[in-house]
Parts: structure tokens; C-alpha cells; sequence
């Protein structure tokens, strides 16, 4: 990622991270005040992890950018954006307190149980069968 960043100029947010991995190019490395000034301006930011989620809700809270990632992270919200390109594709938004309640039995299996908001598989369970 280091060699792209440097070979297409793509400017950096100074932290501890970004220090202590040997950035030749330390032209391209921006104060938190410099970087959100660059971004104002390009509207564009490249990264390779959800870390820097918090730090965007954060700083970039004068944009969109921050709504447009919930809507991304939240796989509610997300089905519901992109219904219309799947519209065979059924999903159910359920609280947690009706899954006892809720009838699988007309459904389709298997069916993926899931949280709306969550990483790395966490919370997700494949049901096969009514039982």
C-alpha cells in the first residue's frame, strides 16, 4: 500500500501509525488541519481498514461522508438502498426480542440470521431447517 500511496501522491493523515512506517515521501504526510483542508478540496479519501471510521465521523462531519459509510455499514439500511437491482431478494428487519416469535416456516432455507451492524462474521448464524 506504501509504494501506491507514494507512487500516485496520495496524501496521508500524520499519526503514530503513519510515522512509524517509514513513509519516504514525508511531503505527503498532512496534519490532521492539512489533511481535512486537502479533503475539502478532492473529496476523496483511500483507506484499507474500518479504523479510521471513528476519526471520519469525527472530522469529515461537514460532508456526507459519514452518512454514506452508515449506510454502508448498516446491512438494513444497505438491502434497502439496493433493493430495486434484487427485487426477489428477500431480508426482514427483525428487533432481537422477535426472533422467538418470528414464523421461519414460509420462508425459504437456509436463511442467514444476522445483526444489522457488525464485523467479522460476529453474530451471524445459518439456519437450515424449521426446527
Amino acid at each position: 500500500m506504501q509504494t501506491t500511496i507514494e507512487r500516485n501522491n496520495y496524501y496521508v493523515l500524520r499519526n503514530e501509525f503513519a510515522e512509524t512506517h517509514g513513509f519516504k515521501r514525508t511531503e505527503l504526510l498532512l496534519s490532521e488541519s492539512d489533511f481535512i483542508e486537502k479533503f475539502k478540496t478532492s473529496q476523496k479519501i483511500c483507506t484499507n481498514s474500518e479504523n479510521c471510521i471513528e476519526w471520519i465521523n469525527k472530522n469529515l462531519d461537514f460532508t456526507e461522508l459519514p452518512n454514506l459509510i452508515n449506510i454502508f455499514k448498516d446491512k438494513v439500511k444497505f438491502r434497502d438502498l439496493v433493493k430495486h437491482l434484487y427485487p426477489n431478494f428477500f431480508y426482514k428487519q427483525l428487533e432481537f426480542n422477535e426472533l422467538n416469535s418470528f414464523d421461519i416456516n414460509p420462508i425459504n432455507k437456509p436463511i442467514i440470521i444476522k445483526p444489522a451492524v457488525g464485523f467479522l462474521s460476529l453474530g451471524v448464524y445459518k439456519v437450515n431447517s424449521d426446527a
